[in-house]
């Protein structure tokens, strides 16, 4: 990459950054922006140490998919972790999803479904869709919760989720759907 592309590349990586508008931090001055890719990476690992959620997700993002450095997905998921703990849902959502597919790490569903129930239950959508499908295709099988997460995702216009609780739907017995319906209503009633 030639040095003017790297600069550019470290600034557009930091470049919401200097807003201020997605890290609890004050406002970036362009001439305090990391000018490289590097130096971006440097100031999202000093701020994922001082425990910047977000700073943490992103450098778990970049570690996970390799954007612009060595693949480390074991890192990778321990900076998801720190993330999700302190509640951020996009990473425990990306964590959920490490943890159901083994990357980083050992592969442990019910842990994933731990993370993404949280990140479900604070109404993100595409948690509650992989929820469902993770309680569907995973033992121990969850029909009722399943069914609760595809029909809130559904609800608000996730496509997948329609398509997969149509499946489920197809697939249950009348006593099923009706168990499911009685579990939805007695959720939201307590939600």
């Amino acid at each position: 990459m030639s040095n003017v592309r790297a600069r550019f590349a470290g600034r557009a990586i930091f470049a919401l950054l200097c807003t201020g508008l997605f890290l609890d931090v004050a406002p970036v001055s362009a001439d305090d922006a990391p000018g490289t890719y590097g130096e971006a990476m440097a100031w999202y690992g000093n701020e994922a140490q001082a425990g910047n959620a977000e700073a943490q997700f992103l450098l778990a993002y970049a570690l996970e998919t390799g954007a612009g450095a060595t693949l480390r997905p074991d890192e990778a998921r321990d900076w998801y972790q720190a993330a999700a703990e302190q509640g951020h849902l996009r990473a425990q959502i990306r964590l959920g999803l490490m943890l159901a597919e083994g990357r980083g790490g050992p592969a442990d569903g019910l842990l994933a479904r731990t993370w993404l129930d949280k990140a479900a239950n604070a109404g993100d959508v595409d948690a509650m869709s992989l929820l469902g499908f993770l309680l569907v295709a995973e033992e121990p099988v969850d029909l009722n919760a399943a069914y609760r997460w595809f029909r809130l995702a559904s609800e608000q216009g996730d496509a997948a989720a329609a398509g997969n609780l149509a499946a489920l739907v197809d697939m249950m017995t009348p006593t099923q759907r009706n168990a499911a319906e009685v579990a939805l209503d007695a959720w939201l009633t307590s939600h």
